[in-house]
């Protein structure tokens, strides 16, 4: 039976306090109502403020870092007073590594048992219990805080919403956990002449002063300082774009740099389903291929005019030169060019499926190839009308 941490640390924090154990216990259940449960804390913004948000909803926020798809830590936003009895919650008393707020919560009996090690009333437990269960739940303010920043968001129709900023306090200090790992893990390696990953330019960020607990629980556990991951514009490196001899999408389009699109496409082609969901995502992702082949194009048009005559282009079919090198700017107003680019565009998409899929792709034929083909050829004359 896994127990000992939490009864010795009530058995000691009673004695403590010279408190019975049974009193000592009393006192933090009065406590918990003044014990807020939170994923973002206002006071991490301005320290007077008072608003919270405890969110538990697990919708996928595809592409973007949020809450609800990130490890994190449940937070307390408590005065410095109840900062005992936020420590009984959340300090990890238990053996197995967790605290007392995830067992009652999950239903496991493990603290229940350890009441019954220091000879508690089974009553004292369920109303421990049932205090814990009652700030359990998702909170979402009904007004915001004043001192905290206010955005006017347009929405359109000179209508705004009035948005307040609250920086979700329990990612930014699983960041700080996440970093410190790896600094123990970077020093593990160095010792034992491995290889390991480290993170530059780390930002410390300080919150509460001298009183960090008058923030919040984990950034009193923290030491009232967390991290800020460099946010700075990428340093980009000119790339060379291949100029292709036979053909622009099989040379100078690389698969190895659009692969994930094709197997997202795959997930999709496989699918029961033909809805309309189903529909744009294989459009979006179409999109997405078709236009790196125009930035493409436009990188390999500033190589300079007429650079396809060279002996070593030969090969390269004309309606292709016509769309990369400027030396045939007036001949793109033709139509007949198009065509042929376009058809090159669909079976060039078809085939490169079917080699990263390799025996797994479905079978596409000439729907598929006309959808691709028309596609891009509606994209090709909004380009080039735009010229």
């Amino acid at each position: 039976m896994i127990m000992g941490i939490l009864k010795t640390y009530i058995e000691e924090q009673a004695e403590n306090k010279k408190l019975s154990v049974t009193e000592w216990m009393q006192k933090r259940i009065d406590e918990i109502p003044f014990c807020k449960i939170a994923t973002h804390v206002g006071k991490f913004s301005h320290p007077d403020a008072k608003v919270t948000l405890y969110d538990t909803s697990d919708s996928p926020c595809k592409g973007y870092v949020a809450t609800s798809n990130s490890a994190h830590d449940v937070d307390v936003s408590v005065n410095a007073a109840y900062m005992g009895t936020a420590k009984l919650l959340f300090d990890k008393l238990l053996d197995d590594g967790h605290n007392v707020f995830f067992h009652v919560v999950t239903g496991s009996s493990l603290v229940e048992e350890e009441f019954k090690a220091l000879h508690l009333d089974e009553a004292l437990y369920h109303i421990f219990k049932e205090r814990i269960l009652q700030c359990s739940q998702p909170s979402f303010p009904d007004t915001t805080d004043g001192l905290l920043k206010q955005v006017y968001f347009p929405i359109g129709g000179n209508a705004y919403h009035l948005l307040t900023v609250m920086p979700s306090s329990s990612v930014l200090l699983k960041l700080k956990g996440k970093v410190k790992q790896l600094d123990e893990h970077r020093k593990q390696c160095r010792e034992a002449g491995a290889d390991y990953d480290e993170l530059w330019d780390l930002t410390a960020i300080s919150f509460g002063g001298t009183k960090p607990q008058n923030i919040s629980y984990l950034n009193s556990a923290n030491g009232g300082t967390a991290y800020l991951l460099p946010s700075l514009p990428p340093v980009l490196s000119g790339r060379q774009v291949r100029k292709p001899k036979r053909n622009f999408f099989r040379e100078s389009l690389s698969f190895r740099n659009y692969k994930y699109i094709f197997k997202e496409l795959h997930v999709l082609f496989k699918e029961d389903r033909n809805n309309k969901q189903i529909r744009d995502a294989v459009r979006a992702y179409i999109d997405q291929l078709i236009s790196q082949a125009m930035m493409t194009a436009y990188a390999l048009r500033r190589e300079g005019e007429g650079w396809s005559d060279d002996g070593a282009y030969a090969s390269l079919p004309q309606h292709q030169k016509i769309w990369l090198d400027p030396h045939y700017a007036l001949q793109r107003k033709e139509e007949e060019w198009r065509e042929e680019l376009s058809a090159d565009f669909g079976r060039w998409v078809i085939r490169t499926y079917e080699y990263i899929l390799k025996k797994e792709s479905c079978t596409l034929g000439d729907g598929e190839m006309h959808f691709f083909k028309h596609k891009f050829r509606d994209e090709l004359d909004k380009a080039v009308r735009c010229e």
